[in-house]
């Protein structure tokens, strides 16, 4: 399913494992996956609903990393999957402002897993 929006960047197909953090105090994190990621955001597909306009934090975990990558971000759009997955939602969410160091990093992993993806040297399932 394609959202239609003016974006700011493009999106490529990456699919990473996410974990979301509400600020609501729920304990325990919300997983996901991407369908696609850019420069400004991502497309997270989950089983859980979530609020648009809400600021979470989410934790991308891009392969080879030990760690994750924590980046805040904004709920702009929850639409349902279409595509016979019962209860599952694509979430977009555009990233907040984020520090010099963190945006360096970010755009150094999200390279990589693009080039890894462009080459077929990595595929969603080695992701899981």
């Amino acid at each position: 399913m394609e959202f239609s929006e003016k974006r700011r960047s493009e999106r490529v197909d990456i699919h990473v494992r996410v974990e979301l953090l509400l600020p609501s105090g729920r304990r325990d994190p919300i997983e996901a996956i991407t369908a696609d990621m850019s420069g400004t955001g991502m497309r997270i597909r989950t089983h859980t609903s979530i609020e648009e306009r809400k600021t979470l934090t989410s934790r991308i975990y891009f392969p080879g990393e030990e760690e994750p990558l924590t980046v805040p971000c904004r709920v702009v759009r929850v639409e349902p999957v279409t595509d016979g997955a019962r209860g599952c939602f694509y979430i977009a969410c555009e990233y907040a402002k984020m520090f010099s160091r963190m945006k360096e990093r970010f755009v150094m992993l999200f390279c990589a897993a693009a080039v890894n993806y462009a080459v077929g040297g990595l595929t969603p399932s080695m992701v899981k």
